[in-house]
This record gives C-alpha cells, structure tokens and sequence, in this order.
C-alpha cells in the first residue's frame, strides 16, 4: 500500500528529466515568481527594520525614569541611586546616567550675556524676555562623556572635548547656539542666566520666578544636533540645549538645586539593550519597553525597607513610543513609493509564471491526446498534471526562496545604484533565517497560480478533441485587451501623460491648461501603468508587423539570400513569439527605468549637495563684512590655499506690489570673467538661470541693475522677462518706503549656496545702491566700499584633491578669522555620500528592478525559446526534406529572432524612456519629503549602460534561440515528419 502511494515519485521524477524543456519552462516561472516576490517581501522588512534603527539610534536614550513627589520624600540624586540600584543588573539596560530639566510644571529658560568677550550685540538685564528665544538647560552627569549616552551626542561632528564638562564653570552647546552669539570652543561668556519659571494651573496661571547665574563659563564643546534622516525625527536633546554639569547645582545653583529637586527635575535616562526586544519590530519593541517600565514601577512599589516602608512611586516614559506615531506615518508613505517601486517587478514576475506554467502545460497537449486514445481516464490524466506540477513547485519555491533571501541580503547592502557592500560569508548566516510568513505569502500567490493554469488548461486539453489536441500549431485566441483594442486605449492615455511630464521638463510648448480632477489622476496617476502596460501589448503588435514589413529587406540581404525561398513561410508563423516580445518589452523597460533613475538618483544628490555648498568650501560668518581679504590670506602647509572668493551679500528685504522678497547680491562681473575662462568660483548647474550662465552673467555685469526672479515670482507679479518692476525699500528708523526701479533680466532657479529661486538675485552695485536707498544716503556713500556678506563662496587651489588631513587644517585656520560660524566642505559631503547607504532602500530598490529585469529576460528567454523552436521541429523537418540545409534552418531562426528581437528591444527602450519620466515626479515628492532640497531632478539617461543592456539582452536570447534550434536542426528526419 505504501509503496502504492509512493511509486509515483519516481515516475513523476522519470518524466520530469525525460521532458527538459517543459519541465524547464515551468519551474523557471516558479522560481522567478517565489525569488522575486520573497526577496521583494523580505527586503520590505529588512528596509522597514534598518529606517525604524535608523530613527533610534538618534535617541540618546529610549526611557525617563521619575519618582513621583508624595510629600514624604524628598527626590533628589540619593533616591535615582537608590531606583538605580533596582535596575541596574537587569540585561535589557545597557547603561543610565541621571540627567535634570525642567518638568512639566517648570519652563527652564537660558539667556546669554556675551558683554566682555568682544560682543556688540544687546546685553541682558532682567526685565529681557525669560525664555531667551527658546534655549533650555540640561545638567548632566559629570562622568556622562564615559557612557552609551554621551556617545550619542559626540558621535556626530562634535568639536572640542567632552570630558571637561565636568570640570568647574563648562558648558557644551548646539552648533546653532554657537553661530548664533559667535561662539567656539574655548571661548569663556562673561554671564549665564539661567531663570526657571512654576505656573500654578489653579491660581490665573500665575507663575514663580526662580533665578541663577552662571559667571565666567567656558565653552569646552559644541556638538550637532542630529535631526535624523530628513530631518524627520528630532534628537531628544533638543536643538538649544546647553549642557552643564550637575555638579554646579549644589555648589553654584542653590535655588535652581531647589526647584528642581523639590518638582521632579531629575530623572534617571535609561540606554536599553537593543538585542533584548524586538527592534525588527517597531510594534513589539514599544510593547516591550513599556512592559519594562512596568516591571520597574512593579518592583519600585514593592520595595520595603526602614527607608521606603511603602515603598517608591516611579513613573516612567517612554521616548519610543513618542517617536512611533511619525515612524508609522512615515513607514505609510515609504511602503507606498516601495509599492510603486517594485510594483513592475512583482507584475513581470506573475506573467513570467502565468507565461511559463501555460507553456510547459500546452506542451502536454498531444501526449493527453494520444493517452486519451490509449484508454486513458480524466482521473489518471489530472494527476500525473499535478504530480509533475507539485514536484516542480516544491523544488521551485526550494530555490526560489533561496534565491529571494540571498537577493534581498545583496540589495541590502545596497550603497548606491548597483553598488553594494556585502561583507562576509558570517554575514549571509547572521542575515539568513526562514520567515515562515513570507515563505507562505510568496509560495502561496505562485502555487494558486500554478493550481488555476494547471486546472484550466488541464481540462481544456482533456475535454479538446484527439484531432485538435495533436495538431501542432493553434491559432492562439486574441485577448481581451486587444480584441476590443484597449491596448491601443491604455498606451494612448499613457502617451499624454508621458508628454505631460516631457513637457513639464524641457517646455516644448505652452499649453492652453493643465489636467485636474479625475483626469488628472487617471492620466498623472495612473498613466504610467498604462502606458507601461498597454505600451508592452503594443509592443507585440510592432514586434510582428515590423518584421513583416522588413521582410524584403530581409530577404534582400546577401547572407539571407539562400533562404529566401524557405523563409516566405516562417516569418508569418510565430505561435508564442507575440509574448516573448512582451516580455522583452516589461522587463527591457523596467531595466531603463531602473538605471537610469538609479543614474538621476546619485547626480540629483550630488547636484543638491553641490547647491548647498556652493563651491569647494563655504564659509559663514556671524556678521556680514568683507572677509575676502581674512579668506584669501590663509596659508596651510606655508602654501597659499585659497585661489578666489565670492561673497553672497544680502540687501534689506524688499516688497514689490504685495509681496516682501529678500535679495541677495554678488559680483556678476568678476564671475563672468571666471566663467568665461572656466575658472567659476560657484558651482553653477544647466538649470541654475533659464538659459545659458555665461549669457545669463553678461546681461547683469551689463546691467547692473537688473535683477534675476524665479518663474514662480515672475508669474506671481504677472510680469514678463524684460519688463520693469518698481522695489519699494523701507527707510530704516521711519515707516517711509523710497522705491527704485529694475529691469527683470531673465528667470532663475537656484543659485550656488543653497540660495532658492523665490530670492531675486542681483549684481552687488544693486545691493550698495539699495543700502543706500535704505539708510536715505547718497549712493557714493557705498558706491567704493567692498559689498559686506556673511556668506563667502571659496574656490581653493586644490578643489577636491585636497586631503583630509588639508581640509582639517584649513577650518582651523577658518575659525581664527572674528565671527566665523560654520564652514562646509563640498569634498567632505560628497565623500559622505559615496560612503553612506542610500536614502530608505531607493538605490537598493532599483538596483532590485534592475536585476530582476535583467534575470528575467534571460532566464524565460532560454526557456521559452527553446519551446518555441521545439514546437518547429516538424516544420524544420520538412524544410529539410524538400532541400533546406542546416545552415539554412539557422539562418531562418536566427533572421527571424533577431527582427522581433531588436524591434522589442528598441520598442522596451523607448517604453523605458517615457516611464522614467512619469515616474520621476513621484522621485521628486518623495525627495522633497526627506528634505532633500527643492532643485527640480534632472533625468540623466545612462544611455551607453542602456545601449549595452539592450545589446546584451538581444546577445543571450539569439544565443538562446542558436542553441534552441541546434537540436531542431540536427533532428533525424525520418522521426520528426512521422504523423501520428
């Protein structure tokens, strides 16, 4: 009985090597289809696990311990140390430091008094606002730079050294603290006040005011506040915390020691264990702090000692839960663009399966005929079906998962657009692991595809007639979509919306109105799927009709002459080749969008990075001067290091009609002079003005008092270029305006220095002329002096060979000059780029399309090919037996697959062309989201790469179709053309 049950194994197995091809044709759908949907599935979760680290890792810690104030105890430093001795050997802490603040009844407010240290500004008395424009102190541990938690806040470009915070009257501030009142490290600030303020909620919100001073304190740290990717997350020491140390409260801080201790202050910040929860999940890590916490209040509350007899009152608050609400929202939008992402890919795989499985199905056709003959029963004919079927599909889903983990641990290691840092053998082991819901998803969705096709087709060759069964060739029934010709409808909704955003883009013409409502979002939203979709149908058409119309220039051809009286016949008879073509067309057009959005992708950082910086280096400084001389005159190594400067001066905020616009002003006359000599101080883009720079920079030096305004200004004042605009300047000191008019020289859209188009952009004359038009001085008064700016653009002598060592040493002789504030190096950000992962999986993602296309073709061409010059040998073998040689019948195959072939590849190509535009609107959003800077993307087409993936593809499948028809060629005649 068992070996009953059993005996078909082997003979499923005997057929399964006994027919190649067919059983090729349809475990390659099956491993395409469980390989991509499990690496897409896994990747999702690996990508959703690595942003929700990434936003973690950000929080200096995750959890506030508190004891509550019940009128007996009093909290101070010896109760947190008695709640740490509670916790600190349990496994989920990894270290706790105790940290003071305000409360929720308390607003802790700093106000800094630079008076003494060479600072014009206001001076602080004590009738200035409390809150001193939002900075708040922090006290912390004394030995915090020795812990988890320091660490976080000088693992960022922290300057100075943190372990003198604990050294007497020391503070370490934000980087916007220290540009704002012209601090570095080591400067000493004359006056901290501190002021803490209690509002009683039932007394008319009046409030106590508690003061304290700080004299004579060093700044021995400034550190950047790590807003996290995008800027989404904020750091939970808060953008204007400056740090003290505790110590000072006892001994300096008497009454703010008070305030603090008697109202909650201090609280103990606790580190976890991040390999005791769950981080893979979001949900269940949240679940699993707050169940800490509530082990800790648990434990608190029973503690019985002569000192606690009914024990501590903890509460606690957890920092994660804080951050999960935006994660999730974020998380929402980032599954939604991977979807749109990935969603091509997903789509070509369950072709491939639906393609493959029908293919090595029909090939079953004329053997279902002839057992019906045999005496053969529907019972018998369905499972040996689904015997071969199920055996394809366990060692299909085998593979294919295997393939989908190793996938997905390559892409996750995506650097860059196919660039990848893949690490160790230990690595894949740490990473490999069986998820039982993604194996059962993935093999799901392919085994109920396979289960259908088999019941469909399989019932349809058992109930077909044996006469039409064994008939080799069936004209295959034209679908839906075409039959009622919505192919054509799809690929015309998409070609409009394709010429929308070419349009868009390069403005070919001037459109009389824009799409909105319900057209809109058919046409915009769903236009590249149509256009993808119906553009691949299409693409089936061409790929038949072309050749046909090719085909006296076929025949025409030297090397194709001998075959010209064969050829006649084959050309309009393709079978299946109709979907070869489509699939060439998905996956040709998927592989172009993927490389060259992976392409856009790497530049549009790299054009962004070099808006904001500007140049090799930009400089700024607190108060505007002219600093050209303090830049010029720096020397490392005893070597000059500056070649050229450009300052960025701003002039007094304007309003033209109702509008207020802000000007920025610089020397167009020098930087004309540099550009035409290609030596340009700013790093300017095709796209910075609306024509060409150099003519763009002519017209200002020519005239200097004209102005550049941003399309979106020049359509909001209702203005043309060339058109006059009147500025209205306020006068400083009265409510009086003065006015001035200015020609509009042409439209801008983004200027070197992170300078946004919606800034008029001015010649430097302009701006002294309006300063003194502000100020009611003769402009003589401005008209010799050297344009003051705080923004200085530097070109140094080595641009991006300087080295690391070289840029060090050139910031520390930029923070001698008075007033320096910050300085970014191009050379510094772009390295950062190279050597970073790339934004929330989008390389990786691409990189996945990109493979995958590539894999695709490839893989179902070899297998679909070689079925569809198999379903040929009978009529190879009647071309032998009237007189066709064997190199003939090569010269037919491979005539005919190189027309479809190249007709596809070049239909894929431009398919891939007009998606990659519509698409990349939704890569603009989803930039914009991150805070990736306002500048429009560039599409940049990799067109060699493209040429080459073309040509590679159009390589392997004539390879395919050489080695396919080998065996046709070869066959013995007398077998072949027997007829059953």
């Amino acid at each position: 009985m068992i070996r009953d049950r059993i005996e078909w194994i082997p003979l499923t197995l005997y057929a399964i090597f006994r027919n190649k091809r067919r059983s090729f044709a349809m475990i390659s759908g099956i491993i395409l289809g469980v390989m991509i949907l499990s690496g897409i599935f896994l990747y999702s979760t690996v990508l959703k696990q690595q942003n929700f680290e990434t936003i973690v890792e950000n929080a200096p810690f995750e959890i506030m311990l508190n004891i509550e104030n019940d009128g007996t105890i009093v909290e101070n430093r010896e109760t947190l140390g008695d709640l740490v001795n509670l916790i600190q050997s349990d496994p989920e802490i990894s270290d706790y430091t105790i940290l003071a603040g305000g409360t929720d009844d308390f607003e802790a407010s700093v106000i800094i008094d630079k008076t003494g240290i060479g600072y014009s500004g206001p001076t602080v008395d004590d009738d200035e606002d409390l809150f001193g424009g939002g900075m708040s102190p922090l006290f912390v541990d004394p030995d915090i730079h020795t812990s988890l938690i320091g660490e976080r806040i000088v693992k960022t470009d922290f300057e100075g050294d943190f372990s003198k915070i604990a050294s007497g009257n020391t503070t370490i501030i934000p980087r916007s603290v220290a540009s704002e009142y012209q601090l570095r490290v080591g400067d000493k600030i004359n006056t901290i006040n501190i002021t803490y303020s209690q509002y009683s909620w039932v007394d008319n919100f009046d409030s106590k005011v508690f003061r304290g001073s700080l004299t004579n304190v060093e700044v021995v740290g400034i550190f950047e506040i790590n807003t996290g990717e995008a800027g989404l997350f904020s750091d939970l020491f808060a953008m204007k915390d400056l740090l003290f140390s505790s110590s000072l409260l006892n001994s300096t801080l008497p009454e703010i020691n008070d305030v603090i201790k008697n109202n909650e202050g201090f609280f103990l910040a606790v580190k976890i264990d991040e390999n005791q929860f769950d981080i893979s999940d979001p949900e269940n890590m949240n679940g699993g702090i707050n169940k800490y916490i509530n082990k800790i209040v648990k434990r608190a509350q029973n503690l019985n000692t002569t000192e606690y007899p009914d024990g501590l009152r903890v509460s606690g608050f957890n920092f994660i839960e804080m951050l999960l609400l935006p994660f999730q929202i974020f998380n929402i939008f980032i599954t939604v663009f991977d979807i749109l992402l990935v969603a091509p890919a997903v789509i070509l795989a369950l072709y491939l399966l639906f393609f493959g499985v029908e293919m090595s199905l029909e090939e079953r056709r004329r053997e279902i005929a002839i057992k019906k003959v045999q005496g053969a029963d529907t019972r018998q004919l369905f499972g040996e079906m689904r015997n071969e079927s199920f055996l394809l599909f366990i060692f299909g889903t085998a593979i294919g998962y295997l393939g989908g983990i190793f996938g997905a641990w390559i892409i996750a290691s995506s650097l860059g657009f196919l660039k990848f840092n893949v690490g160790s053998f230990t690595d894949f082991q740490d990473f490999f692991q069986i998820d039982g819901s993604t194996l059962a998803w993935s093999a799901g969705i392919v085994g109920l595809i396979v289960l259908i096709q088999v019941y469909k087709k399989g019932r349809s060759f058992i109930e077909s007639e044996v006469s039409e069964a064994v008939q080799r060739y069936e004209e295959k029934k034209v679908g839906f979509l075409r039959r009622n010709k919505l192919d054509l409808v799809c690929f015309g909704i998409g070609s409009i919306g394709v010429f929308l955003s070419i349009n868009s883009t390069h403005d070919v013409i001037d459109l009389p109105f824009e799409p909105s409502g319900l057209l809109a979002f058919v046409i915009n939203g769903l236009g590249p799927f149509f256009f993808w979709i119906g553009g691949a149908l299409v693409g089936a058409r061409i790929a038949k009709k072309v050749p046909l119309k090719l085909e006296k220039f076929f025949l025409s051809l030297a090397i194709f002459k001998d075959v010209a009286s064969v050829i006649r016949s084959g050309l309009r008879r393709r079978g299946d080749i109709d979907r070869l073509a489509i699939i060439i067309v998905l996956t040709l057009s998927i592989a172009t969008l993927a490389a060259s959005q992976g392409t856009t992708d790497e530049m549009h950082a790299i054009r962004t990075i070099e808006w904001e910086v500007g140049s090799d280096f930009q400089v700024n400084f607190a108060l505007p001067a002219d600093y050209s001389q303090n830049l010029t005159s720096i020397q490392v190594n005893g070597e000059n290091a500056v070649n050229q400067v450009l300052g960025l001066g701003t002039g007094p905020t304007i309003r033209i009609l109702n509008d207020e616009f802000s000007i920025v002003g610089f020397n167009a006359t020098s930087e004309y002079e540099n550009v035409k000599n290609g030596k340009s101080i700013g790093i300017w883009h095709s796209d910075s003005f609306s024509g060409s720079t150099k003519r763009a920079l002519k017209k200002l030096k020519d005239n200097p008092f004209g102005v550049y305004l941003s399309g979106g200004s020049v359509n909001l004042l209702d203005e043309k270029v060339g058109n006059e605009i009147k500025l209205n300047i306020p006068i400083l000191g009265t409510e009086n305006l003065t006015s001035f008019r200015v020609e509009i020289l042409g439209k801008i859209d983004h200027f070197p220095g992170n300078i946004g188009g919606e800034t008029i952009i001015a010649h430097s004359d302009l701006i002294q002329k309006l300063r003194a038009l502000a100020e009611n001085k003769s402009s003589d008064a401005y008209e010799n002096l050297a344009m003051n700016a705080s923004r200085w653009l530097v070109k140094t002598n080595k641009g991006m060979q300087m080295s690391s060592s070289v840029i060090n040493l050139f910031r520390e002789q930029l923070q001698q000059i008075q007033y320096y504030s910050s300085d970014i190096s191009l050379k510094k950000e772009l390295d950062a780029l190279k050597s970073g992962k790339g934004s929330f999986g989008i390389p990786g993602l691409l990189s996945l399309d990109f493979i995958v296309s590539v894999s695709a073709a490839l893989i179902s061409t070899f297998a679909f090919v070689s079925i569809l010059m198999e379903r040929r040998r009978y009529e190879f073998a009647v071309l032998r037996a009237i007189g066709a040689k064997k190199l003939q019948i090569y010269k037919l195959a491979i005539g005919e697959s190189s027309l479809m072939i190249l007709t596809s590849v070049i239909w894929g190509i431009i398919i891939g062309v007009g998606i990659t535009y519509q698409f990349n609107g939704v890569f603009e959003i989803f930039s914009i989201f991150l805070g990736g800077g306002s500048l429009d993307r560039q599409i940049v087409f990799p067109w060699l790469s493209v040429i080459l993936i073309g040509l590679g593809m159009t390589l392997g499948m004539l390879l395919a179709t050489l080695l396919s028809v080998r065996s046709a060629a070869r066959q013995d005649l007398s077998m072949a053309t027997r007829v059953v």
